[in-house]
């Protein structure tokens, strides 16, 4: 995946252009600008329609011929040292609907590990823990699992706001069995 960031970016080389230049300064402006603008004051002089278009054109293009999804399976090959699975791409109203991709590999992933992959080079880029799903799991009823997008860390804990309507998950450091999760 190194060769995939830096000036050699093959995933998200339509974001490079949103932080160079004039537009580097543009976005970092409306980034200081959310927090005043969620607790219902009034933002300094940023033009949302234009900054959201911008980004979201951006956005559209990284993920034309990309797929984002998770692995859903991996099973470790008899007698050697690889990795075989699904991928499920995470588009559609159901898990059960979404286009599933056939994987081997030297790795497995945790299923609540988040990438975008590029079918065309075979190359991927690990959103998570930026992105990460189905932190609701164990719990007394099954639960479509859900995308969490970080939010903040306090004192050792660290929160994700779910994309659907429901409320955040809070995790501690300690305690809780997500080691490879807090490592990246």
């Amino acid at each position: 995946m190194a060769t995939a960031t830096g000036r050699r970016w093959t995933i998200c080389k339509d974001l490079l252009p949103l932080v160079s230049g004039g537009s580097l300064a543009e976005m970092e402006h409306a980034v200081t600008q959310v927090a005043p603008e969620k607790h219902g004051k009034k933002s300094d002089g940023v033009d949302w329609p234009r900054t959201l278009e911008q980004f979201g054109n951006a956005l559209a293009k990284v993920f034309d011929g990309r797929v984002f999804g998770y692995f859903d399976t991996a099973i470790r090959k008899a007698f050697k040292n690889r990795y075989t699975g699904m991928f499920r791409c995470a588009r559609g109203p159901s898990a059960a609907l979404n286009d599933i991709f056939v994987f081997e590999g030297p790795e497995s992933f945790p299923r609540e590990f988040v990438f975008v992959f590029d079918l065309g080079s075979k190359t991927g880029l690990c959103l998570s823990p930026l992105i990460v799903r189905g932190l609701e799991a164990g719990g007394a009823q099954y639960v479509e699992p859900d995308f969490f997008l970080f939010d903040i860390a306090k004192k050792g804990e660290f929160c994700f706001k779910a994309v659907q309507e429901r409320e955040g998950v809070w995790l501690k450091r300690q305690g809780v069995p997500l080691p490879s999760l807090m490592r990246r």
